[in-house]
């Protein structure tokens, strides 16, 4: 209601690609791609209840009550604080598919199918758990 934005018309994708979601998301060497899970429609529903129990408290607490609001567009910037940071700092996020800094990425197991994969991701300084991993095929 308020702000240099409060006209414009908002939705999933417009707030995945004005909040730089699609530019951190996608291989190193292909087009940003949109997040399909709608993220921001999703979180900005969250912060907007956080923010009617944080006015209830409030109005419990003092008997005053206070308006609140929730945007895409700044459930974004909230969302999007990983790569924000590296804009802040003149440099783009570095996309990199499934892969992150940890060793884990996203593998075809049995089956065969469009569907059958896992994702399998190891962590510094944790033991690896050789009951939770899956056996290779012929073993």
């Amino acid at each position: 209601t308020w702000g240099v934005y409060a006209s414009y018309k908002a939705f999933e994708m417009l707030a995945q690609a004005t909040r730089g979601a699609m530019a951190a998301t996608g291989a190193a060497d292909g087009p940003p791609l949109i997040e399909r899970f709608p993220v921001a429609d999703n979180a900005t529903g969250i912060h907007l209840a956080l923010a009617i129990m944080a006015a209830l408290w409030q109005r419990q607490k003092t008997g005053e009550g206070q308006q609140v609001e929730a945007t895409l567009h700044d459930t974004m910037l909230s969302m999007g604080r990983m790569w924000f940071s590296h804009h802040f700092a003149g440099k783009p996020y570095p996309r990199s598919g499934n892969r992150r800094s940890t060793a884990g990425d996203i593998y075809p197991c049995a089956g065969g199918g469009k569907f059958d994969y896992v994702y399998i991701m190891c962590l510094r300084n944790r033991p690896i758990r050789s009951d939770f991993l899956p056996r290779a095929e012929g073993d």
